[in-house]
């Protein structure tokens, strides 16, 4: 957890070899987003023993995440913070969840 900034963000470290990665127009929030899925389930699985270590790193992480929803139009990044703000039952899950509704395209074979 000592990479994690005051925040609740994990900054990206060291130097970063493919730029096109998506969601990186989110500022951040896409590899937040996965180190905080990554310790929410470590956290829930019994057989890792974290003894919920995580949980105060988990908590500002996902307060992190929920405030950068605001104004967030990158359909990667909003998807996973879906997936995490779900996974954790955070209260803002369904608003999320919402924000990535409108972010679909609609075809008559479905939304993606």
């Amino acid at each position: 957890m000592s990479q994690q900034a005051n925040n609740g963000s994990f900054p990206a470290k060291g130097k970063l070899f493919d730029t096109s990665l998506p969601g990186e127009s989110a500022e951040g929030l896409a590899l937040t987003a996965y180190v905080s899925l990554a310790l929410v389930e470590a956290n829930a699985d019994p057989d890792i023993r974290t003894n919920g270590r995580f949980s105060t790193s988990i908590n500002i992480a996902l307060d992190y995440l929920s405030r950068g929803l605001e104004g967030l139009d990158d359909p990667y990044a909003v998807s996973l913070v879906t997936y995490v703000l779900h996974l954790a039952n955070h209260p803002l899950k369904d608003g999320a969840f919402n924000l990535l509704e409108t972010l679909a395209t609609s075809s008559r074979t479905g939304n993606f």
